[in-house]
């Protein structure tokens, strides 16, 4: 009697260390994305309670559903496509910094996709900050985490890249972040040279003889 109560109790305790050993190693496997996923649940949080927020300061009447958010926007008239869409945010940037040299870097897709600004960063961020002020525009930070690419609204943002996108919707569409522009901030070099704030595939750097438009 004795003899079998021992060998349920080892089997048992062998059965115990080997469930712990399986949950270790799974937990091990699982632990970093677990970890990620769980950070970008909670960023995703925060971020939805800033465009909660921004939609409470704007007062907006007009609220969209697009790109897995609901945002204050600006109801359209007339049908545009994607492309007219991205093209016309592009326009409105270059428009917003026409004291300044700025350009379209190119993109495989031949849509435009960044705008190149050289500017000191106050005058950087004022000119973004006009267009934030305009019914459905808004500046935030570019995050391929959030959906449509873009984390929340900036309110003085001192970062040299900036997504600008408009929310807008008709009948039938509606279009938002994952249309947005980025928008660098490019320095000057000491032999006046324009620079770019990060690398990409087009060009970092432009020489004084190539500054002509």
């Amino acid at each position: 009697m004795i003899s079998g109560v021992n060998r349920i109790a080892r089997r048992s305790a062998r059965l115990a260390l080997h469930g712990a050993k399986v949950a270790r190693r799974v937990w091990q496997r699982a632990g970093i994305p677990h970890h990620a996923a769980r950070e970008t649940q909670r960023e995703w949080r925060r971020q939805r309670t800033a465009w909660d927020d921004a939609m409470a300061r704007r007062g907006a009447t007009t609220v969209f559903d697009v790109d897995g958010r609901r945002l204050p926007g600006a109801p359209v008239s007339s049908f545009r496509t994607p492309a007219e869409h991205r093209a016309q945010v592009a326009r409105r940037v270059l428009s917003a910094f026409g004291d300044h040299p700025a350009f379209l870097l190119p993109h495989a897709s031949r849509m435009p996709h960044t705008v190149a600004v050289v500017a000191e960063a106050p005058e950087f961020r004022r000119a973004l900050a006009s267009i934030a002020q305009e019914e459905g525009w808004y500046v935030a930070g570019p995050d391929p985490r959030m959906p449509g690419g873009v984390a929340g609204v900036r309110h003085g943002a001192d970062d040299d890249v900036l997504a600008v996108f408009a929310v807008v919707g008709g009948d039938g569409f509606a279009y938002g972040p994952s249309l947005a522009v980025e928008v660098e901030q490019w320095s000057v070099d000491d032999d006046g040279s324009w620079l770019a704030p990060r690398r990409n595939r087009s060009v970092e750097r432009v020489a004084p003889p190539d500054q002509q438009f």
